[in-house]
């Protein structure tokens, strides 16, 4: 016998106000810590105005520091600079 999904749902006790939406990842908030990352590329998209290269595409980040972003924003949300230099980001070569 099939079951719609909302057929299993019921039977694993689901209500409609119990699902959860994942949350929508801001690209202008840093992951890390939840401030502006003042990312340069989100900020040509947002305002249509050209902007310089981004100030991340000169530094190296740090395995630690990229372990901290979760899953979910990764490639989605720029770090910050200040989370970047308190992890040790290094000029890029």
């Amino acid at each position: 016998m099939k079951h719609s999904v909302c057929e299993l749902r019921a039977a694993d006790g689901y209500t409609a106000n119990t699902m959860t939406t994942p949350p929508t990842i801001n690209p202008q908030v840093c992951p890390v810590c939840g401030k502006a990352n003042q990312c340069a590329m989100e900020l040509a998209k947002s305002t249509g105005q050209a902007q310089g290269p981004c100030w991340c595409t000169q530094v190296s980040f740090s395995a630690e520091l990229l372990g901290r972003i979760p899953p979910q924003a990764q490639g989605l949300a720029c770090v910050c600079a200040d989370c970047a230099t308190q992890s040790g980001a290094a000029p890029s070569d």
